[in-house]
């Protein structure tokens, strides 16, 4: 058979190894979460940094609501979500202790009971001439192994609590900086769960099997027997985790929902709800220790049912061990693939934006699995013999090594296919959930039964998949290949447990954001990560289940090898009578979980109502609710509640086992298997589906999803009353059901030779045993079918003995080659190309352009190119240019109206569309002609052909979002808007309208259907700030400088991209658009808005400057000393100097730089990391205590002045902020050190450090000014090809001095920095003018609040990525590059001229217009109407006056 590649001591290596390995990034993830801080910055004044040492931007800052307190009511609501949280799983594992001491005194009297608690040994069933240990070992070893996998379970679950608890308020804290920050600590957190769960199950699971071998010895079959107890404890204590936490969670959910939301009319996790500190504990104590404890338990019976089967294969017969571990050495695998995978959610990839989240999760997934099935490929080829045999019930069966890896691989596979189909059903970006949320208009009835149909319907793919997996690791690896095969959908567990973590930890933070009373784009944030969290917990769920259904599968074959069943006959009675009871169970189980439910409710419901009639001021908000008494109404509820669906799963395979038998237990756990595993996946499919439909109207983020909000509205309600239905199916009865299969299945597995000794005592004593099995039809004797109970593909007959069917042998049929012979043929017509070219006549249009300029000749070629025929007509002569691209031209539209094209296409300028319509000779026309426009305004274009075409013409509005510029290269991604405004009831003029549809999409483009109205409330507005920002932007002459920022960058994109359209289109934009008024005044608005933030801070400072010195304390001492020049050199006072922390001192290395770094915050620990990382020796100073950063990044910190400065470094590098610079330089007791140090800046403005230098640093001092055009964001992933700008202001002329200036230039060039040597001068006329120019366009736009939209151009995109590069800068750099750069009052003034420019450009055109309808059209001697190039006015008002009160809002 051949041996394994990897030896018995390397596989006794690799398992705990990985395990600690698991262990110990778990930890590491935690550290990184402990390092945020659940306490007011204790200096949040000082110059060195931000919040907790982070000068990351906080939203508070803005908004002025910068509040200690709300850190403080965090923390607050923190612990008392952490307490609800520990006393309710103290209490109840304290009722689950005492059923875990009761249940293992009841295995070991049963199981001891086998051979009536004897001694001594007995021969071993597998090989007669061994002797194996007796029973009453067996007995002593799975009561101490049920023991085990119970208190595992028990740790792993109330870890996971602990942790998520630990994290909610931290990640509302970071959601403060950005949702990527607040992604990333959710997620190692979720880790911190997922790597200790996985790791611990592993490393004792194999503790264990170690302990336990060395009293069996070579006994591995009663070995692995007796490690069955370990997966009966993990599951037994995961149901009661699962019942109790569901029921506490929902009890608490369903109270403050009807209550709250549907009567009161509040807000989800509004503090005045009694119920909401419950709701939100319940959050952890079902979603996050339950969930552990599940899939804990399903790890664990996968483990244990593959080590019994194997254990009388090959493996444990020839006690092969690498190869007896092949499950430990899967999962042990499967740790370093999580492990590797979780780094692409938290270092290699950045989350920048809401949209970035979910693809983000299910990347998670994706990866992972494409990792394990690699991985699982090499350990497989050396753990594994090339050959060996496999138990297949009383047969060994021959299996290949490669069979064996697609048993795994089915399994693992299969898990993402579940996964992906239960999101499509519950997420609500797809069809099945909008259905759902649509079915609200009609009410709650109608939303049930959507709901419910839907869930069904969800069943279909993963029951297949789940078939599909059975039949292939069955055929391949028999029982064993199930269970390796469940084993492969839980390899991940590390990865699924991290998300499945991350949906409650995000819920938490999104409940305490609402608590504390934080800004409302926190909660927007926070809701965000929550509703991705949703749709990946369903992903979860999906996993749970299709894992448990192999799991149980699995276990059910170990039971019927160890209970020694040669087969399951389901037409025998007693095997019939357990199937139907077996399948009726999961029922029965539900209704008491969801009866509890209620109970719990109701009683919840109560009390949120008494407490709102009776408390005075609670719906005010100024009175506190009682949530104690709601903890305790669902803390108590819960544990009641739990003990009869507990008792129902525990004493059930007891009873039937003991008094009707192993084969009536076969039974019961095939139907109880059958029916389960399609309940759990349609209730948890049907209670995601609600829950989303819920969400989805109050996210309002599309136009359906609008039309049945908001929140409050009747529609709204419908989806509460479904929502709350549908919670204890998807957190408490769909969850529950899978370990229901999974703990009858392990149970009877442990008990099995006690039911096979002394079970069916009812059945052995009744004549039903002896009655002959039913028969559906009589079998010759001859015909008898192959006695095996499964399906078997190898046998003669295809189905089994179990369902008593039979197949004839089938018939060969011989195949013989046909051939065809032809004389005296006719003559050769080529038929296929006849019909070739009436097809393509059949699917070509006749399209006529008006209008052929730039853009019409820029469609003419894509429809020419697709074989339609294309006729033109302009007033100007393009007849050449039709030529060249096959167009037929014509000057006269008379002439290209009698060609009766099919499609009329307006291609005309905005300002020209009326004239040129009127001008079409439409009687030429047939009157089923289609007309389509493609205006980038739509509501003029559809209003116009509206007025102006009779009703027999079809009208089509279209927009294609791009340009001869921007598709280029192709059309494939870019957006085509189109609206059917009117399209005849003939099938042809729609199959008409289609095809030419159909143009645009064959070229890739994304097509968007949407109304006109929506369309100019989108796009035409997206456009006109767009142009309006690229003009003023133009006006300013911006220009490429050596040294471009990113976001400079973005801002000469978007003035190449607007500047080569006419100013006509800009201009049809802001007529033609009704909301372009209303955009230019809040643009106007915004500007003014942050002029007078910036000149408010300016006169806050010339105000303390001028009256500020007379109110500061006197008395305070301070040293002077004279430098060589003369200058007074001021230190801080000596009194109360604090301790500071050093690093061992190294030898003296000239090859290395002492570098202090004063202002130690996250710019300057960036910068240290690096410099460390070189060699060199850094010192740090700053006034907030920074010790333990500095200790980890190897650094020596000083909280003293004095004490920094006496370690003589040799260069001081400044980090602090540009407002306290000068402050801070003051405060250096520059006496202390050497005259030749070096010091240099990093700030983004250069002229001012270097003047600050100049006048306050000695002459002795050297100076060099430089700016690293990166921070921590953008250089996070190196720093090469990023620019490095500096200017050498004053070096020494002693060559160490000039040695040591380039030494530290050279950290920078090391690291492949584009090294750029300018004036400070010529520096700040470029970088800071352009960061000046930028930060203000990007604050400007930030208040106007861009949102995306769902047909983003490529320039409005630009300037949502332009917010987005500049919104996380604090207000502090943005005035620091106003303050200290000469040029940006000039800049200042330049930009507003240019927008004032801009508008009177805008508004003299307007009113050279409306002078010449007012005045001019009188004097028209030929009597021809003049263009009219305004709206035609609507309800009988004037132009004139309507564009009279513009002009007075303006000037108002």
């Amino acid at each position: 058979m051949g041996a394994s590649i990897l030896p018995d001591l390397g596989a006794e290596i690799l398992i705990p190894f990985c395990a600690v390995v698991g262990i110990a990034f778990s930890l590491l993830q935690w550290v990184y979460v402990s390092r945020i801080q659940l306490s007011p910055a204790r200096d949040s004044n000082s110059y060195s940094a931000g919040k907790n040492g982070c000068n990351d931007y906080l939203i508070e800052e803005e908004e002025g609501v910068n509040d200690n307190n709300v850190v403080q009511k965090c923390a607050e609501i923190q612990n008392a979500i952490s307490e609800g949280a520990t006393s309710f799983l103290f209490t109840e594992y304290k009722y689950v202790g005492a059923f875990m001491v009761a249940f293992a005194i009841l295995i070991f009297v049963f199981l001891g009971s086998v051979e009536g608690f004897s001694t001594s040994s007995h021969t071993c069933a597998n090989d007669e001439t061994k002797m194996c240990k007796p029973a009453l070992a067996t007995a002593v070893f799975s009561t101490v192994s049920f023991l085990l996998g119970a208190i595992t379970s028990v740790v792993s679950g109330f870890l996971g609590m602990k942790i998520a608890t630990y994290a909610n308020a931290r990640t509302t804290l970071e959601a403060r900086k950005g949702v990527g920050k607040a992604f990333i600590v959710a997620f190692r957190s979720g880790a911190v769960m997922g790597f200790l769960l996985a790791a611990n199950g592993l490393l004792v699971l194999y503790i264990v099997i170690l302990v336990f071998k060395m009293y069996y010895g070579e006994d591995w079959g009663g070995l692995f027997e007796s490690i069955t107890g370990y997966g009966l404890g993990g599951s037994s204590m995961a149901l009661f985790g699962r019942v109790g936490g569901g029921i506490y969670t929902k009890a608490a959910d369903v109270g403050a929902d009807l209550v709250g939301k549907v009567e009161r009319n509040i807000p989800e996790d509004d503090p005045r709800n009694p119920a909401v500190i419950a709701d939100n504990v319940g959050d952890n104590v079902g979603d996050i220790a339950g969930m552990g404890s599940d899939l804990f338990g399903s790890y664990a019976e996968s483990s244990c049912a593959a080590l019994v089967v194997a254990s009388i294969s090959s493996f444990g017969i020839n006690h092969e061990l690498t190869a007896m571990l092949y499950p430990l050495i899967v999962s042990s695998i499967g740790i370093i693939v999580c492990l590797i995978t979780t780094l692409f959610a938290t270092d290699f990839f950045e989350i920048k934006a809401v949209k970035e989240i979910e693809p983000a999760l299910k990347r998670q997934l994706i990866i992972s699995t494409v990792l394990m099935t690699v991985g699982v490929a090499i350990v497989t080829w050396i753990s594994v013999p090339s050959s060996f045999t496999i138990f297949n019930f009383g047969t060994q069966k021959v299996v290949k090594n490669w069979q064996l890896f697609l048993c795994v691989c089915v399994g693992l596979w299969a898990g993402l296919i579940i996964g992906f189909v239960t999101e499509y059903y519950t997420s609500n970006a797809y069809s099945p959930v909008q259905d759902v949320a649509d079915s609200c208009r009609t009410g709650a009835a109608t939303n049930v039964i959507f709901g419910l149909a839907l869930g069904y319907k969800s069943v279909i793919i993963p029951i297949f998949a789940i078939a599909i997996s059975i039949y292939v690791s069955f055929s391949f690896a028999a029982m064993y290949g199930i269970a390796v095969a469940a084993l492969g959908m839980l390899s991940t567990i590390a990865t699924g447990l991290a998300i499945d973590a991350y949906g409650p930890i995000s819920d938490n933070a999104g409940g305490i954001a609402e608590m504390a009373g934080m800004s409302h784009r926190i909660r927007e944030r926070t809701d965000a990560l929550d509703a991705a969290g949703n749709t990946t917990a369903a992903i979860g769920k999906g996993f749970a289940i299709g894992s448990a259904a192999l799991v149980s599968l699995a276990l059910f074959g170990a039971f019927v090898s160890r209970a020694g069943i040669a087969t399951v006959d389901v037409l025998t009675p007693k095997v019939f009578i357990g199937l139907i009871v077996g399948a009726m169970l999961p029922y029965w189980f539900s209704a008491m979980t969801m009866k509890s439910v209620g109970s719990a409710a109701l009683k919840m419901v109560e009390e949120v109502r008494r407490q709102f009639n009776t408390i005075p001021g609670l719906m005010e908000g100024t009175a506190k609710p009682d949530y104690a008494t709601c903890v305790k109404i669902s803390t108590d509820a819960s544990i009641k509640e739990m003990i009869p669906p507990g008792a129902l799963v525990m004493l059930t395979p007891l009873i039937v086992g003991i008094f009707f038998g192993v084969e009536t237990l076969s039974g019961v756990l095939a139907g109880s298997l059958v029916s389960g595993v399609q309940i759990a996946i349609s209730a948890s499919n049907t209670g995601g589906a609600w829950d989303n439909a819920k969400k989805y109207i109050e996210a309002g983020a599309s136009e359906h999803a609008r039309s049945l909000g908001p929140k409050g509205s009747d529609p709204h309600k419908a989806a509460v009353i479904g929502d709350t239905v549908g919670d204890p199916l998807k957190d408490t009865s769909g969850p529950s059901l899978n370990i229901l299969i999974k703990l009858m299945a392990v149970e009877s597995l442990v008990f099995a030779p006690f039911f096979a000794t002394h079970g069916g005592l009812l059945f052995n004593q009744t004549s039903l045993s002896t009655m002959p099995p039913l028969s559906l039809h009589p079998f010759p004797p001859k015909l008898t079918p192959t006695s095996s109970l499964f399906f078997n593909p190898q046998s003669p007959n295809l189905y089994t003995q179990s369902f008593n069917f039979y197949t004839p042998k089938r018939r060969r049929i011989r195949f013989r080659s046909l051939e065809i012979k032809s004389l005296d043929a006719a003559q050769v017509f080529d038929y296929e190309t006849k019909l070739a070219a009436e097809f393509r006549s059949s699917q070509s249009l006749k399209i006529a352009i008006i209008g052929f300029g730039n853009f019409g000749q820029f469609l003419a070629k894509t429809l020419t190119r697709q074989g339609h025929t294309v006729l033109a007509h302009s007033r100007s002569d393009h007849s050449s240019a039709a030529a060249a691209l096959g167009v037929s031209f014509f000057p006269d539209p008379h002439d290209l109206c009698e060609q009766h094209p099919h499609v009329i296409l307006l291609s005309t300028s905005i300002l020209s569309a009326a004239a040129v319509l009127s001008s079409l000779p439409l009687q030429r026309l047939r009157r089923s002609t289609l007309f389509v426009d493609v205006l980038s305004v739509k509501e003029f274009s559809k209003s116009l052909l509206l007025r102006s075409l009779p009703p027999y013409f079809d009208l089509l509005c279209t927009h294609p979002m791009f340009g001869p510029e921007s598709a280029a290269a192709s059309w494939n991604g870019l957006f085509f808007v189109y609206d059917k405004v009117r399209i005849g009831a003939d099938a042809d003029r729609a199959a008409r309208c289609d095809k030419f549809l159909s143009i645009f999409e064959r070229e890739g483009c994304s097509m968007v259907e949407m109304s006109c109205a929506e369309h100019d409330r989108h796009a035409a507005g997206s456009q006109f700030i767009t142009h309006t920002v690229g003009r003023v932007l133009g006006m300013l002459r911006l220009e490429p400088t050596p040294i471009n920022t990113r976001g400079y960058e973005t801002l000469l994109d978007l003035v190449e991209n607007t500047q080569g359209d006419s100013f006509d289109l800009y201009y049809g934009l802001f007529v033609y658009n009704k909301n372009a008024l209303e955009m230019l005044e809040r643009l106007d608005l915004a500007f003014e808005a942050l002029k007078q933030q910036l000149f408010g801070r300016l006169h806050d400072v010339v105000r303390d400057q001028l009256f500020g010195n007379a109110g500061k304390k006197v008395g305070t001492v301070q040293e002077e000393c004279v430098s060589q020049n003369g200058t007074a050199l001021v230190r801080s006072p000596k009194a109360a100097r604090l301790p500071k922390v050093r690093v061992a001192d190294s030898s003296e290395d000239h090859s290395r730089l002492k570098i202090g770094i004063v202002g130690f915050g996250n710019f300057g620990q960036f910068l240290a990391k690096t410099i460390v990382r070189q060699g060199h020796r850094v010192l740090a100073y700053s006034r907030t205590d920074y010790c333990d950063v500095a200790q980890q990044l190897g650094v020596s910190y000083f909280l003293d002045a004095d004490d920094f400065c006496e370690e003589h470094p040799e260069v001081i590098l400044l980090c602090t902020s540009i407002l306290s610079t000068e402050k801070v330089l003051m405060s250096l007791p520059l006496q202390r050190l050497k005259r030749s140090t070096l010091f240099v800046d990093v700030l983004s403005v250069k002229e001012f450090p270097r003047s600050l230098f100049l006048q306050n640093l000695p002459l002795c001092f050297d100076i060099l000014c430089t700016h690293p055009m990166f921070g921590p964001e953008s250089g996070k992933n190196g720093w090469n090809g990023l620019a490095f700008v500096y200017d050498r202001v004053r070096i020494g002329n002693d060559k160490s001095r000039v040695s040591r200036c380039d030494q530290f230039l050279d950290i920078f060039a090391q690291e492949e920095c584009r090294m750029v040597e300018m004036s400070c001068e010529e520096h700040d006329k470029h970088a800071a003018g352009s960061q000046f120019i930028t930060h203000t366009m990007g604050r400007v736009l930030e208040k106007l609040g861009l949102e995306s939209t769902p047909v983003n151009t490529k320039g409005y995109k630009t300037l949502l990525n332009l917010v987005e590069n500049t919104a996380g800068d604090s207000f502090d750099l943005y005035y620091g590059l106003f303050m200290y750069n000469v040029n940006a009052m000039e800049q200042l003034k330049r930009l507003d001229l240019a927008f004032e420019s801009l508008k009177k450009q805008l508004f003299g055109r307007l009113h050279g217009v409306l002078r010449t309808q007012l005045f001019e059209s009188a004097d028209d001697s030929q009597g021809t109407r003049e263009p009219q190039l305004l709206p035609t006015p609507l309800d009988g008002e004037s132009s004139t006056t309507s564009f009279l009160e513009a002009f007075d809002i303006q000037n108002n």
